[in-house]
């Protein structure tokens, strides 16, 4: 097995191009998105590469893998202010398209 290590700015970056990639070939593709300190790189690189009018999230969906039972998606460490704060906030996706558990309904 052969395990390479990169330094966390290039993962992200090269994670950031395949999703562009991926959102240009398919523009309704659907994203997984996860929460915490490790995908902060990588939101930011698909912030900037939609600020420079690189990437359209217009027709893309969403699907957040995790929230926390019993806080309301406004809680400031809900993984739902959290992603919107990094990412949602700053993209032209249509808030019908994304998805992300009800911490409430938990």
């Amino acid at each position: 097995m052969k395990i390479i290590i990169k330094p966390i700015d290039e993962f992200d970056n090269e994670a950031a191009l395949i999703i562009a990639g991926r959102i240009k070939a398919k523009p309704d593709s659907v994203l997984g998105l996860a929460t915490g300190n490790t995908t902060v790189g990588l939101h930011n690189k698909l912030v900037e590469m939609y600020s420079r009018g690189e990437i359209d999230f217009t027709a893309a969906v969403t699907f957040n893998l995790d929230e926390y039972a019993g806080l309301s998606p406004d809680h400031p460490v809900s993984c739902s202010a959290r992603v919107h704060k990094q990412l949602l906030d700053h993209i032209n996706i249509s808030k019908t398209n994304i998805h992300i558990p009800d911490g409430m309904r938990i």
